[in-house]
């Protein structure tokens, strides 16, 4: 019932709407004056169930919409907690894995400090054998020497003695 801008009416429609709207006003006069209540017109009052009944389904969807975030505020409420405690399990863990990698570390080096002295002292070892080692070849070379003059001063010197001996004899 929606009126439409500059429509055309006959004469006939709108007598007839007048005199519906006259009767309208006759039942709310005669029911304003007896004071025994109120007139609605049907059609008013039907109008008003239904939008009654309208806003009640409203209501009642609204309601639907509340509890079903209720229930999920709660789920989430939940998830929210047990996450909060996953994450402050993790933290521990982390603090946990963070003190045992910084203890790994000192250790790993001390031991790379150990690692190297062993390296350099192993180096100087192997430079000290390099160096007895050259001695010793260096010595047995002289010794070998020595060796041979003794050998030769032995057998010149057994030579003296024979002929010394022989000429006592």
């Amino acid at each position: 019932n929606k009126p439409v801008v500059n429509q055309k009416l006959s004469k006939k429609a709108q007598v007839k709407d007048y005199l519906h709207e006259i009767e309208s006003l006759k039942t709310q006069l005669y029911s304003a004056r007896s004071k025994d209540g109120f007139h609605v017109p049907s059609t008013t009052w039907e109008e008003m169930q239904e939008t009654r009944r309208a806003h009640e389904k409203e209501i009642d969807d609204l309601k639907a919409q509340v509890s079903l975030r209720d229930e999920e505020y709660e789920s989430l409420q939940k998830m929210y907690e047990r996450k909060s405690v996953e994450l402050d399990s993790c933290i521990a863990m982390l603090t946990s894995t963070k003190e045992n990698l910084e203890e790994k570390t000192a250790a790993l080096q001390e031991t790379q400090t150990k690692l190297d002295a062993a390296e350099n002292e192993l180096s100087e070892k192997k430079l000290l054998l390099d160096a007895h080692k050259r001695t010793e070849q260096e010595l047995t070379k002289e010794g070998k020497r020595l060796i041979d003059t003794l050998s030769v001063a032995t057998s010149e010197l057994h030579a003296v003695h024979q002929k010394l001996d022989r000429k006592k004899s």
